[in-house]
């Protein structure tokens, strides 16, 4: 969007010209979207974003040459196609400019024909709304965008704006993930699996792989991002060393996201907060490891293996250090109690 903005604000530069020349010109503060198959992706994907950044614009007037008189937000934050659709019906031309709507000094709305006696009315409104608007025809137009006094884009106030236009924004639990000190490998794969995005056999599927689905570690079920994180039978089994450690009785959520929102949400002893944070990702990094082993080398992780393998991977991001003694180890174990 940061873009969208800068392309309103910026005149004369080379960047916006070759744009320009490139997609076409919508209008004086946008492109065309380009319908090019190729050499056009960057700009035609942040032209797909202008449709949103466009419900938060509004205008200064300054000469009126660029600014719509019926369809764009210029007077009373109110657009005139909305407030008096009778008269936008009958205009000559929809998308002409404030300035095409004078004459010198005086307005000249343009219709493209004449008027009933009821949609007099009507017109005699809009007149009076606008008797006391003047054009300054030595100022340029300009655009504004949010609620800030300044009209200026922020990132900070755009994100602002999405969050309260979009509720499942507040209720993603990626506090939970972003915020937990994992290695930024493991964090942005345990964003991947929220999004049941990993490359599983239904996800390849998706993309035109045809191959044989099947889970790789039970043998029992099709392979989903569901299934592999969540109810494999070699999974539950990691899932179940954990609720023996902590006393936990747990039923697990059908989705991986409502599990890591339901486990992050516990009401635990602040000593061991974060590593409890931490159990789901070291739980799903150890199987989609293991899963990788048996898919691409054909080698198979025993049990008891693959159980100190998740407990060790939890150990070392705790610790920020690889197991150095055994103790330690039996320490750190010994330790994974609710208070």
């Amino acid at each position: 969007m940061k873009w969208l903005w800068r392309y309103t604000q910026e005149e004369h530069i080379l960047w916006k010209d070759v744009v320009s020349a490139k997609h076409g010109i919508q209008s004086h503060w946008c492109t065309s979207l380009s319908k090019a198959p190729y050499g056009v992706g960057v700009w035609k994907h942040i032209c797909k974003l202008w449709e949103k950044f466009s419900q938060h614009k509004h205008f200064t007037v300054g000469n009126g040459l660029h600014i719509r008189f019926w369809k764009d937000k210029w007077l009373r934050n109110t657009v005139l196609m909305d407030d008096y659709p009778s008269l936008f019906n009958l205009a000559r031309e929809p998308d002409s400019t404030i300035s095409q709507n004078r004459d010198g000094t005086t307005w000249s709305i343009m219709f493209r024909m004449n008027m009933q006696d009821w949609e007099f009315n009507d017109l005699i409104k809009l007149l009076q709304t606008l008797q006391s608007f003047s054009l300054n025809t030595q100022a340029t137009d300009q655009f504004k965008w949010g609620t800030t006094g300044d009209g200026n884009y922020t990132v900070s106030a755009a994100y602002k704006q999405s969050r309260a236009f979009n509720a499942v924004t507040d209720h993603w639990p990626w506090k939970s993930i972003w915020k937990i000190k994992l290695p930024p490998k493991i964090v942005c794969f345990c964003w991947t699996a929220l999004y049941e995005a990993c490359l599983t056999q239904d996800n390849l599927y998706k993309r035109k792989r045809i191959i044989v689905n099947g889970c790789y570690l039970c043998h029992k079920a099709a392979e989903s991002n569901r299934h592999l994180f969540l109810h494999c039978t070699v999974t539950a089994k990691l899932w179940n060393m954990f609720y023996s450690l902590f006393g936990l009785s747990w039923v697990m959520p059908h989705s991986i996201k409502e599990a890591y929102e339901s486990w992050c949400c516990w009401k635990v002893d602040s000593t061991i907060k974060q590593t409890w944070k931490m159990i789901p990702a070291a739980i799903f990094w150890s199987i989609w490891r293991e899963r990788n082993r048996r898919c691409f080398e054909g080698l198979s992780t025993p049990l008891h293996s693959l159980k100190a393998e998740c407990l060790m991977c939890l150990y070392s991001w705790v610790n920020l250090s690889y197991v150095d003694s055994l103790d330690s180890f039996s320490n750190f174990v010994g330790s994974l109690v609710l208070a």
